[in-house]
């Protein structure tokens, strides 16, 4: 795969599977994902890392090849390990384990559907590992590097980072209140971001001594009681409920 393919991969996931399990979104993480994803190639002198630090390229890929001891699991959880000891003593940002281990594994995953495949194995075995394999057509359903199929990978996955972004940056729970689009769901918006944020509210709702309908971004200064929350309209005070 090409390297903006390994990177919108790994941000991915970053988003998908990190975040919602308590790594916090942030650039320094995504840029420590963005990195690592690239790791697996400094085997490789033609590669984004291997030309910048061709001095590590060039001896890896003389003695092993390409594809082997870099994206093998026995260096994964090797390196691994010794970051996550760095991690503990403080050394690097919190998380680095979690990141570094999510973004490399992911660039070998990926490299596992190329027609190549990767020697996830190796040196125990020099066997290249494929996904998806067909024993009929080994070279079936599998992609070339640079190739078409590979930058419709890449752009589908650019794609999918605007919403799990979204989801991201939101939480799951707060989405859930989001697409309910309630009073209950604006109070408990309130109750969350209120100790640190001036909230604002999108209301349609219908003044009910009035008749009159209110339309409009609303500042929300308050609760009344648990099922009632206050706004203002700039000149008057309101309760937002249910009828």
């Amino acid at each position: 795969m090409d390297s903006p393919t390994h990177i919108a991969f790994a941000e991915s996931l970053y988003l998908l599977i990190l975040t919602p399990s308590g790594v916090q979104l942030s650039w320094r993480g995504a840029i420590v994902t963005a990195f690592v994803s690239l790791l697996p190639d400094i085997d490789l002198p033609t590669s984004w890392l291997g030309r910048i630090f061709f001095f590590i390229s060039e001896p890896i890929e003389r003695t092993f090849g390409h594809r082997t001891i870099t994206h093998s699991l026995l260096f994964t959880l090797a390196i691994t390990a010794c970051i996550y000891a760095a991690e503990k003593a403080t050394f690097v940002y919190p998380h680095t384990t979690s990141l570094f281990l999510m973004a490399y594994v992911s660039h070998i995953l990926l490299d596992t559907c190329t027609i190549q495949g990767a020697k996830m194995f190796y040196p125990i075995s020099s066997r290249d590992c494929v996904f998806p394999y067909d024993p009929r057509s080994p070279y079936s359903y599998r992609m070339k590097s640079g190739s078409k199929a590979d930058t419709i990978l890449f752009f589908f996955f650019v794609v999918l980072l605007i919403p799990l972004y979204f989801f991201a940056s939101n939480g799951f729970e707060r989405l859930i209140r989001i697409t309910q689009k309630t009073p209950q769901a604006a109070l408990r918006d309130y109750y969350q971001l209120s100790t640190s944020h001036i909230v604002f509210a999108d209301i349609d709702a219908l003044n009910t001594l009035t008749h009159e309908r209110i339309n409009g971004r609303f500042e929300l200064v308050g609760i009344r009681d648990p099922n009632t929350l206050l706004f203002s309209s700039g000149t008057n005070l309101y309760t937002l409920g249910e009828n």
